[in-house]
């Protein structure tokens, strides 16, 4: 087993360039909510409250896909180590249909029933 030494350079470039583009996508994503209530923040209360659910949403939806992300990383890894390239297209390919799976009825009750939401909350 390969152990990493912290101080080499090589580790820390390669830290630094995966790194900073989750950074940056967090910090883009999480900055919607507070765009969010800055712009609506004089309509009235009502209306933060409905962006604050609407937010509430956002933040469930992302983590189900965080996580069917996360779970297929792990298993492409895995495959791909094995140099199982068929596996690393059913394990996307898997991942892209639960994507899916999860999106279409969030976006269905979003257009066809949008009060289901805020009746949750």
């Amino acid at each position: 087993m390969k152990v990493l030494d912290f101080t080499d350079r090589s580790f820390w470039k390669l830290m630094i360039t995966f790194g900073i583009p989750i950074a940056l996508q967090n910090l883009i994503f999480n900055s919607f909510t507070l765009v969010d209530n800055i712009l609506i923040g004089g309509l009235g209360d009502a209306n933060i409250a409905a962006v604050g659910v609407a937010n509430k949403l956002s933040f469930i939806f992302g983590v189900f896909l965080f996580g069917i992300n996360s779970g297929s990383n792990i298993f492409s890894a895995q495959f791909w180590g094995k140099k199982d390239i068929q596996g690393v297209r059913r394990v996307l390919g898997l991942s892209l249909i639960m994507g899916l799976g999860i999106s279409l009825p969030f976006t269905f009750l979003g257009v066809i029933k949008p009060t289901f939401f805020v009746d949750l909350f």
